[in-house]
């Protein structure tokens, strides 16, 4: 396959899914429903099967998506129904509540300041407000002003 016998069109589509991976921070059915949209369209661009009409391209590339999205929300069920189950009869934590700590870890890194990350990590691991507070060379009302906010903050994104 010749990349320079492809209209531009074509590419710029592609450069249009790419940049809806790039904005994706969290692997959900839909993050994965994206990925098998290019995937795809690669696909059918290396065995010639792209269809010429961008508006058939874009319906199919639409339903693909809606499928791949209901097909991986499916499985991501399915993962957590048996996770609870195996959960109960197990007494450690399991693999999926190591992703999912990992994920939320991540989620929250992303929501902080470098300084707010740093408190909280600290405070996780029980260290005073004093001694953060004079590392950080604040005071300490100040300190809690921040985590008190911080935290506020984290529990509204979260839970939307």
């Amino acid at each position: 396959m010749n990349p320079d016998r492809i209209p531009r069109e074509v590419w710029e589509e592609y450069g249009e899914l790419q940049s809806r991976v790039d904005h994706v921070f969290n692997l959900a059915h839909s993050s994965w429903a994206v990925e098998d949209q290019l995937n795809s369209f690669l696909d059918s661009l290396a065995n010639g099967t792209l269809s010429a009409d961008a508006d058939t391209r874009q319906r199919k590339l639409h339903n693909l998506k809606v499928n791949r999205q209901k097909k991986h929300l499916y499985r991501l069920r399915l993962v957590e129904a048996y996770a609870a189950t195996q959960a109960a009869a197990l007494s450690g934590t399991t693999a999926v509540d190591h992703v999912f700590q990992a994920e939320q870890m991540a989620r929250v890194r992303s929501l902080t300041t470098l300084l707010e990350w740093r408190v909280l990590w600290r405070l996780a691991r029980d260290e005073g407000y004093e001694r953060i507070a004079l590392d950080e060379s604040i005071n300490v009302s100040a300190l809690k002003t921040r985590v008190s906010r911080c935290r506020c903050r984290l529990r509204a994104c979260l839970a939307a």
